[in-house]
């Protein structure tokens, strides 16, 4: 079955875009973490797989779609 959008959920998704409101979660979860949690996530991860995460959410928060890697 398809996923269904409710009129509300669409209306409001544009007003917070107008607005200029972050609308995507995966970014909204980026901007609420501190220098204390990258600290945390590079014990867990490792510095390249967490420079890795800032350079695709820095990407995204700026529109573009796919990083080339070098």
């Amino acid at each position: 079955m398809a996923n269904k959008v409710s009129p509300f959920d669409s209306a409001m998704e544009n007003t917070l875009k107008r607005v200029g409101a972050e609308t995507d979660q995966s970014l909204i979860a980026y901007n609420k973490l501190q220098p204390t949690n990258f600290r945390a996530l590079q014990r867990r991860y490792g510095f390249d797989n967490v420079q890795r995460y800032i350079r695709v959410m820095e990407a995204k928060r700026a529109g573009i779609d796919r990083i080339l890697r070098r």
